[in-house]
C-alpha cells in the first residue's frame, strides 16, 4: 500500500504530462468560434433570433 501511494504523484505527473502533449498534437480551427462552438450552433443561433 505505501508503494502504490508513493508512486501515485509520479505516475499522476506523467499522465497529466502526456495529456498535454496529446493536446497540443490536437488541429487548432483557423476561426477562433470554431475552437469553441460545436459546428451546428449557427443554425442553432439563427433560429433563436427567429431568422
Amino acid at each position: 500500500m505505501v508503494t502504490v501511494l508513493r508512486w501515485l504523484p509520479v505516475a499522476t505527473g506523467a499522465i497529466t504530462v502526456a495529456a498535454g502533449f496529446f493536446l497540443l498534437s490536437l488541429p487548432v480551427p483557423e476561426n477562433p468560434e470554431d475552437f469553441f462552438l460545436p459546428d451546428d450552433a449557427d443554425g442553432e443561433l439563427e433560429r433563436t433570433d427567429g431568422k
